[in-house]
């Protein structure tokens, strides 16, 4: 009799045992679910940040292309999307390619360059015809383009003493082919840069 009842206390402090071990599994599991669950909604809030950021920079760089027209982001947008170019992609407009290194000169060379800082390059004339149509549907056909070969030119021998600034020296490039682009079409690497009209004289 003493035995059974032994026996009978050892299953139920074995199933007590286990009772607690299950117990001890299903609070650990139970974290570790609060834990992942934590993870995936910080993941989630990070996601929803950098979508937000990139929307934001979109925003920003849309204004910023509109001050060459209204419509330039959806040519842009447009131009990425075609398949059809025989060469590369277009580039433009140019202005956003250069940096003005003095401010003192931002109204000289905005008037001296004029369209050009709108201008997009193409290297083949069915290119550029496809672009045409593409500012035409964008109510944009003012907007030059020119063609030519990627031709990464050499041109100091066009350019003055160091002592002289000209409009290529006051302008940093993003790109080497528009910096060509606009040698060819605006002369400034030989163009001098005056602050007053006495030095100028």
């Amino acid at each position: 009799m003493q035995e059974k009842v032994q026996e009978r206390r050892k299953k139920r402090e074995k199933v007590e045992k286990e009772q607690e071990d299950l117990e001890k599994e299903m609070e650990k599991l139970k974290e570790k679910k609060e834990g992942l669950e934590r993870e995936s909604s910080l993941k989630r809030n990070q996601a929803i940040q950098l979508q937000n950021q990139v929307r934001s920079m979109e925003t920003q760089r849309g204004n910023h292309l509109t001050a060459y027209g209204e419509n330039m982001p959806k040519v842009l947008e447009e131009i990425r999307r075609e398949n059809r170019w025989q060469k590369r992609r277009p580039v433009g407009p140019f202005g956003t390619f250069v940096q003005l290194k003095y401010s003192q000169y931002a109204n000289i060379l905005e008037s001296y360059l004029g369209k050009t800082l709108n201008a997009f390059v193409v290297e083949s004339f069915q290119d550029k015809q496809l672009l045409i149509e593409i500012l035409k549907r964008n109510n944009m056909s003012y907007i030059p383009v020119m063609v030519a070969p990627y031709d990464l030119f050499e041109y100091a021998e066009g350019e003055p003493d160091e002592q002289h600034l000209t409009a290529l020296r006051a302008l940093t490039f993003k790109d080497e082919w528009v910096k060509r682009q606009m040698i060819i079409a605006n002369k400034i690497e030989s163009t001098i840069l005056m602050e007053n009209r006495e030095e100028a004289d």
